[in-house]
């Protein structure tokens, strides 16, 4: 949900270049849009007090392409995302402060950013050849590794609230999924929610709810 007292979403097509649009509703929040290049759909705020305008591009790094944008925080700020490096012929964490990038070289393979707050504490994970993903966060420029929980082969961050809490998911040796919490105050211990395997998760709010989606943990080959 996206501001739901001031605006809803419509669906609309749009051709031209990808531009990344900054979309100011009446609430005085923020919204990072990434338009499609026209071969999908595109999705604007629209609604009541809110309206929409292009108010700048992001730059780009000299030495990069195939630059992404990922998510942004509540208040505008922070936008995150990736950017291929032509010298290293590999990805690279970017983050853009008041519209000021930064790069960052992620080891332990390709990294794949997912949420960022309003302190700039950027989390998300990155894919080794192994296999193995392992979750991570990154803030002042620090680069930690959140632990992967025992018993689990892996693990991937995908939310961060105000506080600075961590959720995404771990990944059992078999496959199967489920939800896990990195604290703010003990990122060292996870937690495992006590939530149905085969789970994802999409969100964390300030005051600890996860939100995302559970399955049965069976699934077959397409046709």
């Amino acid at each position: 949900v996206i501001e739901r007292r001031t605006a809803r979403r419509r669906l609309r097509r749009r051709t031209g270049a990808a531009v990344l649009s900054v979309c100011v509703l009446s609430s005085a929040a923020t919204l990072a849009l990434a338009a499609h290049d026209g071969t999908g759909p595109e999705m604007s705020a629209s609604a009541g007090l809110a309206r929409c305008r292009v108010v700048e591009e992001l730059a780009r790094p000299a030495g990069y392409s195939h630059v992404n944008v990922n998510a942004a925080d509540r208040t505008g700020r922070h936008v995150i995302g990736s950017g291929f490096s032509d010298k290293e012929q590999r990805i690279h964490l970017m983050w853009w402060r008041d519209g000021v990038p930064t790069t960052v070289d992620v080891p332990g393979g390709q990294p794949s950013p997912a949420a960022v707050n309003s302190t700039g504490t950027v989390v998300g994970s990155s894919q080794p050849q192994a296999g193995r993903g392992t979750a991570w966060t990154y803030r002042e420029g620090q680069l930690r590794t959140l632990p992967t929980p025992p018993g689990f082969a892996s693990a991937s961050a995908n939310a961060v609230n105000e506080r600075g809490d961590v959720a995404g998911v771990a990944v059992a040796p078999s496959g199967a999924t489920t939800a896990v919490v990195w604290p703010a105050a003990a990122p060292e211990k996870p937690r495992i929610l006590d939530a149905p395997r085969s789970a994802s998760v999409a969100a964390i709010g300030d005051d600890g709810t996860v939100v995302g989606t559970v399955g049965d943990g069976v699934s077959a080959p397409l046709p």
